[in-house]
């Protein structure tokens, strides 16, 4: 039993070419019409009846090759791609306030055994001048009548994030008096991942100390981070400690330092 094949659009189309030009060749060697036989009697076509039937001819088969062109070029189209879905919305710039909360504790035990869970909230202010340094408290007179008490601190906001890419998040620390700093525990989180630390380390004067994260793939944004920063002992001033963030963005060439423009906090 045989199965027939349904044909395919490009069979039907030369099919239909083929029928056109069978009919123009038909048309050209047909006889006059009855009527007109009749009319003038058994003669052949005259000229120019031929050459009026070849150029009615010759016009169906411009329109059907047109038809036929412009049919394939439809075909042939490729496909519109889809447009993409607009990515998420970052938050809005305007839910954010230039600057990072320092939060102050005093703690409940000795400085030398001092652990977040011992930490006694004192308040929060907000601190807008870079480098960080604990001694923001000497400024503010909420918290001055403190300053000669022992007192741990933790910044905390958001961090921009403008480039897509690899990120390496660098923390510097310096001394500029000359008074000996005894950090029990400083570092950087982004959310909740510990990206550097430092722990038990003595830091004197015109001493500085980097320390440099590993590579985080990170998208545009906005990232929760966090700085804490206890004293295993203390020596009687905040003065003199600095902590500068720098970060090294992808295809950059050298890191840059962090600034109102990249550090924010909400109310």
């Amino acid at each position: 039993m045989m199965h027939l094949q349904k044909p395919t659009l490009k069979t039907l189309k030369k099919y239909t070419l083929a029928v056109i030009l069978a009919a123009f060749v038909a048309t050209l060697t047909a006889p006059l019409s009855a009527q007109d036989t009749k009319a003038q009697g058994n003669a052949s076509p005259t000229i120019e009846e031929r050459m009026d039937r070849l150029e009615k001819a010759i016009a169906a088969l411009t329109a059907a090759q047109a038809a036929n062109a412009a049919s394939t070029a439809k075909n042939n189209a490729p496909v519109a791609a889809a447009t993409p879905a607009a990515p998420p919305s970052a938050p809005a710039a305007s839910q954010y306030k230039k600057g990072l909360w320092m939060n102050i504790y005093q703690p409940n035990k000795s400085v030398s055994s001092v652990g977040i869970p011992d930490w006694k909230p004192l308040g929060a202010m907000v601190v807008t001048k870079f480098p960080l340094s604990p001694s923001a408290v000497s400024q503010d007179s909420e918290y001055k009548r403190y300053y000669s008490t022992p007192l741990q601190f933790m910044w905390e906001g958001f961090i921009h994030i403008k480039k897509p890419g690899n990120h390496t998040l660098i923390m510097e620390l310096s001394v500029t008096e000359s008074h000996t700093q005894c950090i029990a525990f400083t570092g950087v989180y982004l959310g909740d991942t510990l990206l550097v630390s430092l722990r038990d380390q003595y830091l004197n004067s015109n001493n500085v100390l980097a320390l440099s994260s590993d590579e985080k793939n990170l998208d545009p944004g906005f990232y929760k981070i966090r700085i804490p920063l206890l004293y295993s002992r203390w020596n009687g001033t905040y003065s003199g400690l600095a902590i500068s963030l720098k970060l090294m963005e992808p295809d950059a060439r050298r890191a840059r330092t962090l600034t109102t423009d990249d550090l924010f906090y909400k109310e």
